[in-house]
């Protein structure tokens, strides 16, 4: 089976990893950095059943969808974020926005907003704004998003 372009990562593997992607040469600091916002989108038949516990490698099932978020969540536990999963019609759709980068997280918004997933971007948008009150752009794409509007970009 072909891999998805973007393949999960193991903890042990972002040791001394920066968010631009350089390796640090201290491993002073214990805690995994922050990785950065990604989306991604892949059929469930490009996903590697080697790396699926064997009882959820049917594809038909339930333990499936469920093993497939569990391997993608993972890299991400115990990191300040929004990371989300979907699955419908055979389509998985996973990302991730690491809190703290305003910029970051508005592209997420939107990328959200542009996929019709009002009901995520909008509490996004006001955790953001609670950080930032004074942030003009947030501001007013969460007046679009409330007001139903769609975004230019």
């Amino acid at each position: 089976m072909q891999q998805p372009n973007w393949i999960p990562w193991q903890r042990e593997d972002l040791q001394g990893l920066q968010p631009n992607g350089v390796s640090s040469v201290s491993m002073a600091e214990p805690t995994v950095p922050a990785l950065p916002a990604m989306s991604v989108s892949f059929r469930e038949e490009d996903v590697d059943l080697s790396r699926l516990p064997e009882d959820s490698r049917d594809i038909e099932s339930q333990a499936f969808v469920d093993a497939v978020f569990a391997l993608y969540q993972e890299p991400y536990e115990g990191m300040e974020g929004s990371f989300s999963c979907s699955y419908t019609e055979g389509l998985f759709e996973i990302s991730w926005l690491p809190l703290g980068d305003p910029g970051t997280e508005l592209m997420q918004v939107r990328w959200l907003l542009e996929d019709g997933r009002h009901e995520e971007a909008i509490p996004l948008l006001e955790q953001l704004l609670e950080r930032e009150p004074d942030n003009l752009e947030a501001r007013h794409v969460l007046t679009m998003a409330l007001s139903g509007h769609r975004l230019l970009s």
